[in-house]
């Protein structure tokens, strides 16, 4: 229910179709609601790095210490910058808080 929640859910579904091998590596433990960090790849692409560079995405400062994350946080900015995805409207609360 979170604004750009369908179009990240639809461009998801468009990058993987049912038919795409992934591979997911999570990052973390379940927190308490069961929800798992995880680098998400098909083939050579990582999944997390295309919905962060389309504002579909958001990149957890405090949780993302990786080198991989230094590009995450330059898509995000370039998204920000661009009004991309969830940048494009004036609701912006992290997907960790929304449903506080």
């Amino acid at each position: 229910r979170q604004p750009y929640g369908v179009q990240a859910k639809d461009y998801l579904e468009k990058l993987l179709p049912v038919s795409v091998h992934v591979n997911v590596d999570p990052t973390s433990d379940a927190d308490e609601k069961g929800v798992v960090t995880a680098l998400v790849q098909s083939g050579s692409m990582s999944v997390n790095y295309q919905m962060v560079a389309e504002g579909l995405s958001w990149v957890q400062r405090n949780e993302c210490k990786a080198l991989f994350c230094r590009r995450w946080f330059i898509q995000e900015r370039y998204a920000m910058r661009d009004k991309k995805g969830i940048w494009s409207t004036t609701h912006k609360t992290p997907p960790w808080q929304w449903a506080r």
